[in-house]
């Protein structure tokens, strides 16, 4: 699918540029990063439930819309809050929201939700996860080779860091496959 949508894309900057532009290379680059970040702004891939739930359509996921401590409704309300690593796991999988089964998401789920292309914190779209805080976010993969440690990542950049389990951190849960 995505194979058809990249060729249907260099097929149209082919017409375009042989059409409109024949003969003036130097628009070209411009041209094809325009088009891409066109593609990029409108290709959305989050759906908010209006539950307390974010569908990530690009895995079919669903994300709590909410950091742990925060009231899930539209602009998740109250403050974050910080706990172990073992708490956020026993939080998550206790967790009763929309009639759903709820975990811990692993690192690379976490890092899904990250939007590198911000250049303020937090780096993720607070419009679909509001109050986000700019810090650091437990998964539940722990360390191959230290059993006490567990991975993060931070909101702050979106960048992944080791932590020990007994540190503090945010949580948000995630239910699906």
């Amino acid at each position: 699918m995505i194979y058809k949508f990249l060729n249907k894309i260099n097929k149209l900057q082919k017409e375009l540029f042989s059409t409109q532009f024949p003969k003036i290379n130097f628009w070209k680059p411009f041209l094809i990063l325009h088009f891409t970040f066109i593609i990029s702004l409108t290709a959305e891939p989050f759906t908010d439930n209006n539950n307390g739930t974010i569908l990530d359509k690009k895995t079919g996921l669903i994300w709590q819309k909410c950091s742990r401590g925060q009231t899930n409704d539209a602009t998740c309300t109250g403050s974050a809050t910080t706990h172990q690593w073992a708490d956020s796991i026993t939080y998550c999988t206790g967790l009763t929201l929309a009639g759903r089964t709820w975990r811990l998401p692993t690192v690379n789920e976490l890092r899904g939700i990250v939007d590198y292309s911000l250049a303020t914190s937090p780096s993720i779209n607070t419009s679909m996860f509001p109050s986000t805080v700019a810090n650091y976010y437990w998964s539940s993969t722990t360390n191959a080779l230290t059993a006490t440690n567990a991975w993060i990542v931070n909101f702050i950049a979106g960048y992944v860091d080791l932590s020990n389990e007994t540190n503090t951190g945010y949580v948000r849960c995630i239910s699906g496959p």
